[in-house]
């Protein structure tokens, strides 16, 4: 009997380091998610400010043409 105890006793405590692991690795893994995550939000959002700069940009070369030629209204 007190060997058997000994033995769920020695189960328990593995697990318990194996569950300490597995939930470090859980945390990196998620960690790695939320970084690429910020990522790509960053990535969109310099993409989406350069779009719009081109557009700016167009928008006044289309206008310069315009004014260049007469025209406007």
């Amino acid at each position: 009997m007190n060997i058997l105890l000994q033995l769920i006793f020695i189960a328990a405590i593995t697990l318990t380091i194996w569950n300490g692991v597995e939930g470090v690795r859980l945390n990196q893994r998620y960690e790695r998610s939320i970084e690429r995550h910020e990522r790509t939000a960053k990535q969109y959002e310099q993409g989406t400010s350069d779009y719009l700069q081109y557009l700016e940009r167009t928008k006044q070369q289309i206008q310069e043409r315009i004014d260049k030629k007469g025209w406007s209204q």
